[in-house]
């Protein structure tokens, strides 16, 4: 079965963010003066293009992983809780970790 990619829904969009800020960038360097010759306007095209698309699509991801994060943390059933844990972990303690621990944790910032 081939799957199907929606790259001709993310084309347009992703073309008009990068041409904009290639314009953007282009204009401003022409107004502060800085010379504007061939092999710059391929090296800018090449970084815009690379950046724009990396920036593009992990704008997507991202969106994606919040929805499903929402979801996922308003589903029943998680083990969120101190009583969902102790239902379906009996013989596994929710507080195996001693105090050193958790000092450590919270001066390295991992805790607040």
């Amino acid at each position: 079965m081939k799957k199907s990619y929606k790259m001709k829904e993310y084309l347009n969009d992703l073309l008009n963010d990068v041409g904009k800020k290639f314009f953007n960038i282009k204009r401003s360097g022409v107004k502060d003066g800085m010379v504007w010759s061939q092999e710059t306007e391929q090296y800018l095209v090449k970084e815009v293009l690379k950046e724009g698309v990396k920036r593009y699509f992990l704008t997507i991801i991202q969106k994606k992983l919040q929805k499903s994060h929402k979801s996922d943390s308003t589903m029943a059933g998680l083990h969120a809780t101190p009583h969902s844990w102790k239902q379906r972990y009996p013989k596994h303690e929710l507080n195996t970790l001693d105090s050193n621990v958790i000092s450590k944790l919270n001066v390295q910032g991992y805790a607040h």
